[in-house]
């Protein structure tokens, strides 16, 4: 979604991680994704530093935003979701594979950040703010994989906000875009390429 907001047209090789290809596992030998070459030789192995390296090419809307305090606020957000919400969605998501508590329970860690963002967008349309941010976007997958684990109690739970805010992003044009289905790279395989949104 970075790559495609900021007007990046990068090659895109969808890969079987069960049998990742040889040019893939000499520049990045755990075959770990997302993973991005820039143009310049450079590897970026994580998400959030191929999201921040995508605005430093072109932020129009200002995702990265100049305001200090902001800034701050969603770094504090991105803390959270990377660390203690993204260890209860894992947990959550595999309970029957980790029974030492129920998935009621994990699925209550998860909620005091759900709780979290619903108090935000009381105040705001956006997490940080009116606009949207580097925050929301790069939350948005974890609450996008927390709701399909039980989309029956999410399409009920009490975060109403939250699942607004979610609807209008899985509705959005980037994330169909970025969504877009690719048969599994080969050496042999035509260039597939992602372009900018219109």
């Amino acid at each position: 979604m970075a790559l495609s907001y900021a007007g990046v047209r990068c090659e895109v090789r969808e890969v079987d991680l069960n049998s990742p290809p040889e040019e893939m596992t000499m520049i990045a030998p755990n075959a770990r994704v997302p993973l991005l070459i820039s143009p310049d030789g450079h590897v970026l192995a994580e998400s959030m530093k191929i999201m921040r390296w995508a605005l430093a090419q072109s932020d129009p809307d200002r995702w990265w935003p100049d305001n200090i305090i902001r800034r701050q606020s969603i770094r504090n957000l991105l803390d959270t979701s990377n660390g203690a919400f993204s260890t209860a969605l894992f947990y959550y998501a595999f309970h029957r594979d980790y029974p030492r508590r129920s998935k009621e329970e994990y699925r209550l860690e998860g909620e005091v950040f759900m709780a979290e963002l619903e108090a935000r967008l009381s105040v705001s349309r956006h997490l940080v703010g009116d606009n949207i941010t580097l925050a929301d976007v790069a939350i948005f997958p974890f609450i996008y994989n927390f709701a399909r684990v039980d989309q029956y109690w999410f399409n009920s739970c009490p975060y109403t906000r939250l699942r607004h805010w979610l609807d209008d992003f899985i509705n959005s044009e980037l994330f169909r875009q970025a969504m877009q289905k690719h048969q599994v790279w080969r050496p042999d395989n035509r260039p597939v390429f992602l372009r900018a949104t219109a």
